[in-house]
Protein backbone atom coordinates (compact mmCIF):
# COMPACT_ATOMS: atom_id res chain seq x y z
CA UNK A 1 0.00 0.00 0.00
CA UNK A 2 2.65 2.68 -1.34
CA UNK A 3 0.35 5.51 -1.08
CA UNK A 4 0.22 5.35 2.85
CA UNK A 5 4.06 6.98 2.78
CA UNK A 6 2.88 9.92 0.54
CA UNK A 7 5.93 11.80 -0.44
CA UNK A 8 7.76 10.79 2.59
CA UNK A 9 10.35 8.92 -0.30
CA UNK A 10 10.60 11.40 -2.53
CA UNK A 11 11.49 14.30 0.33
CA UNK A 12 13.87 11.61 1.52
CA UNK A 13 15.44 10.56 -1.85
CA UNK A 14 16.22 14.60 -2.69
CA UNK A 15 17.36 15.21 0.91
CA UNK A 16 20.12 12.58 1.40
CA UNK A 17 20.49 11.25 -2.54
CA UNK A 18 19.55 7.63 -1.04
CA UNK A 19 18.73 5.23 -3.63
CA UNK A 20 15.01 3.45 -3.04
CA UNK A 21 15.00 -0.12 -3.82
CA UNK A 22 11.83 -2.14 -3.92
CA UNK A 23 11.42 -5.69 -3.08
CA UNK A 24 8.14 -6.50 -5.68
CA UNK A 25 6.35 -3.96 -8.54
CA UNK A 26 9.33 -1.15 -8.37
CA UNK A 27 7.49 0.22 -11.67
CA UNK A 28 4.45 0.91 -9.34
CA UNK A 29 6.59 2.38 -6.32
CA UNK A 30 8.52 4.31 -8.84
CA UNK A 31 5.05 5.68 -9.93
CA UNK A 32 3.66 6.35 -6.83
CA UNK A 33 6.43 7.54 -4.74
CA UNK A 34 7.81 9.70 -7.87
CA UNK A 35 11.04 8.71 -7.12
CA UNK A 36 13.44 6.59 -8.89
CA UNK A 37 13.64 3.28 -8.02
CA UNK A 38 16.27 -0.09 -7.98
CA UNK A 39 14.12 -3.21 -8.29
CA UNK A 40 15.86 -5.99 -6.34
CA UNK A 41 16.09 -9.40 -8.29
CA UNK A 42 13.19 -11.85 -7.35
CA UNK A 43 15.41 -14.67 -5.20
CA UNK A 44 14.24 -17.52 -4.14
CA UNK A 45 12.95 -18.62 -0.74
CA UNK A 46 15.64 -19.28 1.87
CA UNK A 47 19.52 -18.36 2.07
CA UNK A 48 19.27 -16.27 -1.33
CA UNK A 49 16.17 -14.61 -0.30
CA UNK A 50 17.23 -13.09 2.82
CA UNK A 51 20.73 -12.29 1.30
CA UNK A 52 19.02 -9.94 -1.04
CA UNK A 53 16.98 -8.52 2.29
CA UNK A 54 20.61 -7.43 3.56
CA UNK A 55 21.15 -5.63 0.17
CA UNK A 56 18.54 -2.58 1.61
CA UNK A 57 19.58 -0.21 4.48
CA UNK A 58 16.18 1.11 5.84
CA UNK A 59 13.03 -1.43 5.24
CA UNK A 60 9.58 0.11 4.75
CA UNK A 61 6.71 -1.70 5.34
CA UNK A 62 3.49 0.68 4.61
CA UNK A 63 -0.23 -1.25 5.22
CA UNK A 64 -3.21 1.11 4.23
CA UNK A 65 -5.32 0.98 7.88
CA UNK A 66 -8.28 -1.26 6.30
CA UNK A 67 -9.94 -4.58 8.14
CA UNK A 68 -7.90 -6.60 5.87
CA UNK A 69 -4.20 -5.50 6.49
CA UNK A 70 -5.25 -4.96 10.50
CA UNK A 71 -5.47 -8.97 9.76
CA UNK A 72 -1.91 -9.87 8.30
CA UNK A 73 1.45 -10.61 9.88
CA UNK A 74 3.95 -9.05 10.81
CA UNK A 75 6.31 -11.66 8.22
CA UNK A 76 8.18 -8.81 6.24
CA UNK A 77 8.83 -6.21 8.82
CA UNK A 78 10.39 -9.51 11.05
CA UNK A 79 12.16 -10.73 8.02
CA UNK A 80 14.10 -7.65 7.23
CA UNK A 81 14.37 -7.07 10.98
CA UNK A 82 16.05 -10.45 11.79
CA UNK A 83 18.32 -9.66 9.03
CA UNK A 84 19.38 -6.64 11.21
CA UNK A 85 17.22 -4.17 8.26
CA UNK A 86 16.07 -1.04 10.43
CA UNK A 87 12.11 -1.47 9.52
CA UNK A 88 9.75 1.24 9.12
CA UNK A 89 6.11 0.07 9.07
CA UNK A 90 2.66 1.05 9.11
CA UNK A 91 0.91 0.59 12.85
CA UNK A 92 -0.79 -2.83 12.18
CA UNK A 93 -1.58 -4.71 15.48
CA UNK A 94 1.33 -7.36 14.30
CA UNK A 95 3.46 -4.24 13.55
CA UNK A 96 3.02 -2.93 16.92
CA UNK A 97 3.37 -6.45 18.82
CA UNK A 98 6.72 -6.81 16.41
CA UNK A 99 7.54 -3.51 17.94
CA UNK A 100 7.28 -4.25 21.28
CA UNK A 101 8.80 -7.68 21.02
CA UNK A 102 12.53 -6.43 18.88
CA UNK A 103 12.54 -2.66 20.31
CA UNK A 104 12.68 0.86 18.56
CA UNK A 105 15.83 0.70 17.20
CA UNK A 106 15.05 -2.35 14.66
CA UNK A 107 10.93 -1.78 14.04
CA UNK A 108 9.72 1.93 14.21
CA UNK A 109 5.92 2.39 13.47
CA UNK A 110 4.85 5.74 11.03
CA UNK A 111 1.41 6.38 10.43
CA UNK A 112 1.49 9.58 8.45
CA UNK A 113 3.82 10.84 5.73
CA UNK A 114 5.52 13.25 7.87
CA UNK A 115 5.91 10.16 10.38
CA UNK A 116 7.56 8.65 7.71
CA UNK A 117 9.88 10.91 6.52
CA UNK A 118 11.15 11.70 10.05
CA UNK A 119 11.46 8.15 10.38
CA UNK A 120 13.22 7.50 7.35
CA UNK A 121 15.59 10.20 8.37
CA UNK A 122 16.71 9.61 11.88
CA UNK A 123 16.60 5.95 11.33
CA UNK A 124 19.71 7.36 8.12
CA UNK A 125 21.44 9.12 10.87
CA UNK A 126 21.52 6.01 13.52
CA UNK A 127 22.67 4.06 10.59
CA UNK A 128 25.56 6.27 9.37
CA UNK A 129 26.86 7.11 13.13
CA UNK A 130 27.04 2.92 13.60
CA UNK A 131 29.11 3.08 10.29
CA UNK A 132 31.29 5.44 11.55
CA UNK A 133 31.66 4.24 14.83
CA UNK A 134 32.57 0.94 13.26
CA UNK A 135 35.47 2.22 11.11
CA UNK A 136 39.16 1.49 12.82
CA UNK A 137 39.95 4.37 15.10
CA UNK A 138 43.75 6.07 13.87
CA UNK A 139 46.36 5.63 16.05
CA UNK A 140 46.91 8.50 18.19
CA UNK A 141 49.84 10.88 19.00
CA UNK A 142 50.68 11.01 22.30
CA UNK A 143 52.93 13.84 22.00
CA UNK A 144 49.88 15.65 21.28
CA UNK A 145 47.72 14.65 23.61
CA UNK A 146 49.92 14.88 26.28
CA UNK A 147 49.72 18.38 25.56
CA UNK A 148 46.26 18.31 26.43
CA UNK A 149 46.20 17.11 29.90
CA UNK A 150 45.21 19.17 33.34
CA UNK A 151 48.68 18.90 34.26
CA UNK A 152 50.25 20.47 31.15
CA UNK A 153 48.10 23.20 31.19
CA UNK A 154 47.41 23.72 35.21
CA UNK A 155 50.38 26.67 35.13
CA UNK A 156 48.60 28.45 32.03
CA UNK A 157 45.62 28.27 33.73
CA UNK A 158 46.71 29.65 37.01
CA UNK A 159 48.20 32.92 34.72
CA UNK A 160 44.80 33.18 33.20
CA UNK A 161 43.31 33.32 36.32
CA UNK A 162 45.22 35.73 38.15
CA UNK A 163 45.33 37.97 34.78
CA UNK A 164 41.70 38.22 35.10
CA UNK A 165 41.80 39.05 38.65
CA UNK A 166 43.66 41.46 38.68
CA UNK A 167 42.17 43.33 35.81
CA UNK A 168 39.10 42.75 37.79
CA UNK A 169 40.91 44.46 40.94
CA UNK A 170 42.37 47.58 38.65
CA UNK A 171 38.29 48.02 37.77
CA UNK A 172 37.25 48.23 41.17
CA UNK A 173 40.14 50.78 42.34
CA UNK A 174 39.14 52.60 38.96
CA UNK A 175 35.49 52.93 40.01
CA UNK A 176 35.90 53.64 43.79
CA UNK A 177 38.68 56.45 42.56
CA UNK A 178 36.15 57.24 40.32
CA UNK A 179 33.59 58.40 43.93
CA UNK A 180 36.20 59.68 45.49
Amino acid sequence: DLEVVGDANKRFQLATGAKVRVVGDADEAAKVWGVSVDKVDFQPLGVPYYSALTSIDIAVVPLADTTFNRGKSWLKAMEFSMMGVPVIASPTPANEQLHRAVGSEWVQLAATPKEWYSKLISTSIAINFRRIADQPRPEMDTSVVAGLTMEANVGAWKSAWERALNRAAKRRLSMMAGRV
